[in-house]
């Protein structure tokens, strides 16, 4: 558990150095306020699943966007950045973790999280949630190539993030 903490706050450590207003100085971002919130705001709670943005039904923005009408909107746009800076990071989570133990070396699997994080000219893929559907479909593949869960957590974990995808 200590070393799932330790790995957390180094990829927030790289996260944030290569975009540090997403946490200093959040907001809005893309579709963020003009189509997640406001959809939030104006179409309730049922509506905004059942329209789709650029084709694509994203439900993830969308309940994220239902939990930031509980806060005052000054802080909506913090909300939205430190959700995607934390599936932004749980990838390298599951790469480090024994189901991907069989895809090399520990060593080999933190060198590969790191270029994963530090992808040079990926700047708009940072710290935003319109574009958790790419981090999700990264964690989506590595499940499906991953060893299987081999407890009530991990199946529970696989059975979210799985589902969750469906809907992007």
């Amino acid at each position: 558990m200590r070393r799932v903490v330790l790995v957390f706050l180094f990829c927030l450590a790289v996260v944030v150095s290569r975009r540090p207003d997403a946490l200093f100085h959040a907001q809005f971002w893309a579709e963020d306020g003009k189509i997640w919130y406001a959809d939030a705001f104006n179409l309730g709670l049922i509506q905004p699943f059942l329209q789709p943005a650029a084709g694509y039904f994203d439900t993830f923005p969308r309940i994220a966007a239902l939990v930031g009408l509980l806060l005052p909107i000054a802080v909506v746009p913090l909300l939205f950045n430190c959700i995607a800076i934390v599936f932004q990071i749980i990838p390298v989570q599951f790469l480090l973790s024994s189901r991907c133990c069989e895809w090399g070396s520990v060593n080999a699997r933190a060198l590969f999280a790191f270029l994963y994080l530090g992808l040079p000219n990926s700047q708009e893929m940072h710290a935003n949630i319109t574009n958790t559907q790419w981090r999700l479909a990264v964690l989506v593949l590595m499940i499906l190539f991953a060893r299987p869960g081999r407890t009530a957590l991990w199946n529970t974990f696989d059975l979210l993030i799985l589902t969750r995808m469906r809907g992007c």
